[in-house]
């Protein structure tokens, strides 16, 4: 029967100055970009969608009286 294998939960080391600069500005600062663009473009979206829900919903009341 094999044996179950452990988990290591050694804290690990800290980077080095180099290597959070290069972090920063390499991967972290791509995905910040994108995540900013997704943002706006989702929020304008769902400003949007309570509009049109609104909407909708003044319509169906107009439409009941």
């Amino acid at each position: 029967m094999s044996q179950q294998l452990e988990f290591n939960f050694a804290k690990p080391r800290d980077c080095t100055p180099e290597e959070q600069k290069e972090w920063i500005g390499g991967e972290l600062k791509y995905w910040a970009d994108v995540q900013g663009k997704l943002i706006i473009g989702i929020s304008i979206l769902q400003v949007c969608l309570v509009g049109f829900m609104l909407g909708t919903m003044y319509i169906i009341g107009e439409i009941l009286k």
